[in-house]
């Protein structure tokens, strides 16, 4: 038995090429920049919605406005976040991006962006409005609901205290 076991050695376990491979996939992610696509659905809608309805749109054509799309976010954000740092801040803002779109010399957009944004807080001010109204009639509601539960409990304890001395009377006399 020990000269089977003796004379045939182990084979030596190769080495895992998946192993080999890892050192070099992390060096092709450095090189490459951060990949972004909006997704097809949201460009397929947005495209139908300026195309008439008789005009086809291929998959290599969504792709292509998919990235497209992709790649004009990025670049509006890093001209957007230039703006930002220029002003010392760590948030890009509404009016970041307005002079982004001028500075990219797509000034036909700068007053359609104005109206969405005002419209945009004017929605944001009617919703917070209406939460705080809406916070504000449940606190008074709960404060109304609390005030007659304790009265309530008052003339219970009222009560309990009437038959209590009641009761001491009757077993006094």
């Amino acid at each position: 038995m020990s000269e089977t076991a003796d004379s045939a050695p182990a084979p030596a376990p190769a080495p895992a090429p998946a192993a080999a491979a890892a050192p070099s996939a992390p060096k092709e992610k450095e090189n490459k920049p951060p990949e972004f696509e909006p997704p097809q659905a949201c460009i397929q809608r947005i495209v139908k919605a300026v195309l008439p309805d008789n005009i086809q749109i291929g998959k290599d054509a969504k792709a292509a406005f998919a990235r497209a799309a992709g790649i004009f976010i990025m670049y509006l954000t890093a001209c957007a976040n230039d703006f930002c740092r220029e002003s010392k801040r760590q948030t890009i803002t509404g009016p970041d991006v307005m002079m982004a779109i001028s500075e990219l010399e797509f000034h036909d957009l700068v007053e359609p962006l104005k109206d969405f944004l005002e419209e945009f807080r004017k929605e944001q001010s009617a919703q917070k409005q209406a939460a705080k109204e809406k916070k504000e009639a449940d606190a008074a509601e709960n404060a109304k609901d609390g005030a007659g539960e304790g009265a309530e409990e008052g003339k219970e304890s009222e009560a309990t205290a009437m038959d209590t001395d009641e009761a001491a009377k009757s077993t006094d006399s």
